[in-house]
């Protein structure tokens, strides 16, 4: 169960709520990055900002929204984000985020993007893109697109370039196909957030 208060699920419709969905994402999405290792895509000065103003340029889009925020709240606390992105009959999800409390096994985030693919539905959309990387919710809702890597070298240096990126993905996928090495692999990441923090 989702607190006592129920769950309240909401869009970014005016300037304040933007600024407290986003400012509450951020602040999520860092707390995450201290726990997985990864480095948090609002250490670079002006994101935060970015994401702001062009989801409150949407607010006034003659089109309908470029992009829109919203938040799953229980108990006065926003518990998940997400904040997407529509071009040509698409949901593009930009960015996610949840609390770790005590409430994460109730699946904030899930519930919310079930609220989401409603809105989208009620719009109209007919495809939602979860962006690339494997998460259990991903599955849930999408039917995963195949993706490739590609490259066409011109020159030498451009064939050792080529030839060094095939490399670290493939290392990269077999790093996560063993569950061993990508748990070690997760543990040295905390392990180096907490060094840095």
């Amino acid at each position: 169960m989702l607190g006592d208060g129920g769950p309240h699920i909401f869009r970014g419709t005016d300037e304040a709520t933007i600024e407290r969905i986003v400012d509450v994402l951020v602040e999520q999405r860092n707390a995450r990055a201290v726990t997985s290792g990864i480095l948090s895509v609002f250490v670079v000065p002006g994101v935060r900002d970015l994401y702001r103003d062009v989801l409150i340029d949407s607010l006034s889009a003659t089109s309908g929204p470029l992009a829109e925020a919203h938040a799953l709240e229980v108990d006065g606390i926003i518990r998940a984000t997400y904040i997407g992105g529509t071009h040509h009959g698409r949901d593009s999800c930009h960015l996610n985020s949840f609390r770790e409390d005590e409430l994460k096994n109730a699946t904030p985030g899930e519930q919310l993007l079930l609220d989401v693919l409603k809105c989208c539905c009620e719009r109209g959309l007919t495809q939602l893109d979860l962006g690339i990387g494997e998460m259990s919710y991903k599955v849930s809702w999408c039917k995963p697109d195949p993706l490739f890597d590609s490259s066409l070298p011109m020159t030498a240096l451009g064939r050792l370039h080529a030839l060094l990126a095939e490399t670290k993905q493939s290392v990269k996928r077999s790093i996560k196909a063993n569950p061993l090495l990508w748990k070690t692999i997760l543990k040295l990441r905390r392990l180096r957030s907490h060094s840095h923090g």
